[in-house]
């Protein structure tokens, strides 16, 4: 049975540990899923920035695909909210080998780029 927690923001340095806490384990995956609380509608930036792959999906749309081996680099993807509200969100990544980071950010309307932070994401 894989290992299961809820993770109030994703903002993590591993390094060459896991999210279990395991030292030197180099090869592992993590999903995140829940809601993302949206006050202002608009056009919003969703950045990953990790070592190794990442998907980021949300209102089930992928935004960014960026699931291969790399050391650590950002990408980004547009999502239009036409609606104040809760939107599923979904975050998969993925480590391969070497150091083990992973962040997810975020801006919009009257938000600076800054990891989203934990009073707007909700898990399932």
């Amino acid at each position: 049975m894989p290992y299961q927690r809820i993770d109030s923001m994703v903002d993590f340095n591993w390094e060459y540990g896991s999210p279990v806490g395991v030292n030197g384990t180099n090869s592992f995956a993590v999903r995140w899923t829940g809601f993302i609380t949206i006050k202002t509608p608009g056009a919003y930036l969703f950045y990953t920035r990790a070592d190794d792959g990442t998907r980021l999906r949300v209102n089930n749309k992928l935004i960014v695909d960026d699931w291969g081996d790399h050391s650590a680099r950002e990408k980004a993807g547009v999502f239009n909210f036409t609606s104040p509200g809760k939107y599923p969100i979904s975050l998969e990544y993925y480590e391969n080998k070497g150091l083990a980071t992973v962040k997810l950010l975020w801006e919009g309307p009257g938000i600076s780029k800054t990891v989203i932070p934990k009073n707007v994401l909700n898990p399932l």
